[in-house]
């Protein structure tokens, strides 16, 4: 049975809404979301890991590992990290009062929060009982924080497709290269700037950067440090070294910390994003650039 105050909490008209606004109930799986669930089942070892957005009257498993996606497993555990102050952990499942399927030996779930709302949670179950180390709840947070960037992401995605004010008329247009592996990551940012009035070109790894500066010039380059084949890195060297590339603004985005942020600004580097981050940091980043080159 539902308590009241975990009723009340999935009845919250902004809760409701951030998750209608989502666009994700009732949607097929995806390969963006079950990398989640995959590396959670595989680096936690447990037989099943869930991606559940909580409904009104239902749950929905966007992502499920292990299971089948309609499976009722969670049941009760799923409303109530909804009203949880944080990770719900349950080491011992089998007479647990939220327990309702005998398969569940030990639960564990982390909210998952889009714009200050819990819209549902990240959690994986182990057939057994088991205790849940420290080390383990923080990469579920980790996962969980990674979802909900993952959502807000496709979010922007959809705002940033209203065409914005052109920073320039004519064919004259600003040119910016866009160097970032992760697809839904470069999508945001490509189109944030072409609705900013920004042509753009987009880069799948340092090497295709590179074979685009070639070609044609660019008026800045926005860099990601970690891609396949040639990295940021490798972009930032052959910059240095290069006269007719140094003079190119660079606004690295990125999740490395700690040295590598020193290093990367050792190449005079425009600016560091650290990654996730608000798209709208990154537009006022590219607008002062152009406003000093002016």
């Amino acid at each position: 049975m539902t308590t009241v105050g975990t009723r009340s909490a999935i009845q919250d008209p902004h809760r409701l809404e951030v998750l209608r606004d989502t666009r994700l109930l009732e949607t097929l799986p995806e390969d963006a979301f079950d990398r989640f669930t995959q590396l959670a089942a595989r680096s936690l070892h447990v037989p099943v890991a869930l991606i559940c957005l909580t409904g009104e009257d239902r749950e929905f498993h966007k992502s499920s590992y292990g299971l089948p996606n309609t499976d009722p497993i969670t049941g009760r555990f799923c409303r109530e990290v909804i009203a949880s102050p944080g990770p719900l952990v349950v080491d011992d499942a089998r007479n647990h009062p939220l327990s309702e399927d005998p398969r569940v030996g030990a639960y564990a779930a982390v909210p998952l929060e889009v714009s200050g709302a819990k819209i549902g949670s990240f959690s994986v179950i182990d057939f057994e009982p088991r205790q849940w180390s420290a080390s383990e709840l923080r990469l579920l947070e980790l996962l969980a924080r990674s979802t909900a960037c993952e959502i807000e992401l496709r979010a922007a995605i959809r705002e940033a497709d209203v065409p914005g004010p052109s920073p320039s008329d004519g064919h004259n247009r600003p040119r910016i290269i866009v160097a970032e592996d992760d697809a839904s990551m470069r999508r945001m940012i490509v189109h944030m700037l072409s609705g900013d009035g920004f042509e753009t070109a987009e880069a799948r790894d340092g090497r295709e950067a590179l074979q685009i500066l070639q070609d044609r010039d660019a008026d800045l380059i926005v860099l990601d440090l970690v891609m396949p084949n040639l990295t940021g890195w490798d972009v930032l060297a052959e910059r240095a070294r290069n006269p007719r590339l140094r003079a190119i603004p660079v606004i690295v985005v990125s999740a490395r910390r700690g040295p590598d942020v020193a290093r990367a600004l050792a190449f005079g580097i425009y600016g560091l994003l650290p990654k996730p981050f608000n798209p709208a940091e990154l537009r006022d980043l590219v607008t002062s650039c152009f406003a000093e080159k002016r």
